[in-house]
C-alpha cells in the first residue's frame, strides 16, 4: 500500500509539473561552424529583462532541441560570430542552415516560425532598413514628412 501511495504522488508531481508548459524545437545545420555548441537566449520579458540561455551540443554540423517555453518571445542563436534571430511561440518549429563563413547569403529557414524569423533577420542584414532609409529621403522632399514615414511603416507592418 505505501509503494502505490508513493508511485501515486510521484506520478502527481510529475503531472502538474508539466501541466500548462509547452515546447517548441529550433534545430538546424550549420557548415563550418568555428564551436561545438549552439548558444541560444530566449528573452522571455524585455521589460523585466529575464532571459534564458540554452547551449545546444552541434554534432557534425547539426543541432535539435526542444525547450519549454510558456509563451511567446524573441530568440536568438548564435555559434561564433554568426547570429540569427527572430520571434517563437509554443508549439512552433524552426529549422536554421547556414554556411559559417557565409551566413549572409547562404541563410535557409523552414518551419512554422519561418516568416517571423525571415522579418527580424531581414532586419538585421540592413534589407528592411535600407529602404526605410530611401523612403526617408523621400519623405524628406513631401510637404508632411512624418506623415509619410508613419504610413510607410504602417504599410511595411501590414505586409509583415
Amino acid at each position: 500500500m505505501r509503494n502505490k501511495l508513493l508511485l501515486i504522488s510521484l506520478i502527481l508531481l510529475w503531472v502538474t509539473g508539466t501541466y500548462g508548459q509547452v515546447t517548441f524545437v529550433i534545430s538546424g545545420t550549420i557548415k563550418n561552424a568555428s564551436t561545438d555548441t549552439v548558444r541560444v537566449v530566449l528573452n522571455e520579458n524585455t521589460v523585466v529583462r529575464q532571459s534564458r540561455t540554452i547551449y545546444v551540443p552541434l554534432v557534425n554540423g547539426s543541432f535539435s532541441q526542444s525547450i519549454v517555453l510558456a509563451g511567446p518571445s524573441y530568440i536568438y542563436l548564435n555559434e561564433g560570430t554568426n547570429y540569427v534571430n527572430g520571434f517563437i511561440e509554443p508549439r512552433d518549429n524552426i529549422h536554421i542552415v547556414y554556411d559559417a563563413k557565409d551566413p549572409g547569403t547562404s541563410l535557409v529557414l523552414s518551419g512554422s516560425a519561418k516568416e517571423r524569423f525571415e522579418w527580424c533577420n531581414a532586419w538585421t542584414s540592413a534589407k528592411l532598413l535600407d529602404q526605410v532609409k530611401a523612403q526617408r529621403e523621400i519623405a524628406r522632399q513631401k510637404a508632411y514628412p512624418f506623415d509619410y514615414i508613419f504610413n510607410y511603416l504602417d504599410s511595411l507592418q501590414a505586409h509583415f
